[in-house]
């Protein structure tokens, strides 16, 4: 399995449809991500840190979802509403 996951690799850069970078999987692993982010310049979190702020990223989005089918299902319970009673109406004045 390892051997086919080399092979594919080197496929691809055989082909350059991908430039070689670290061939092994070790090495990749063992590569430290750097604590700040180059593009914002911003010290990222870092054990506890990191997993609290994944937390709150990830509660935030479903706060967010659950905010969005609420108010969708409001608006479409105000829709059945206003045509309820316009057929209420439609009804009574025939």
């Amino acid at each position: 399995m390892r051997f086919m996951r080399h092979a594919v690799f080197y496929m691809a850069v055989a082909n350059r449809t991908l430039r070689p970078r670290i061939l092994s999987p070790y090495l990749a692993s063992q590569r430290r991500k750097p604590d700040v982010d180059e593009d914002l310049g911003e010290e990222q979190p870092v054990g506890a840190a990191k997993w609290t702020a994944k937390h709150d990223a990830t509660t935030k989005a479903a706060m967010g979802i659950i905010e969005c089918e609420r108010t969708e299902r409001e608006a479409k319970t105000e829709r059945l509403k206003a045509a309820r009673l316009a057929k209420e109406a439609t009804e009574a004045g025939a």
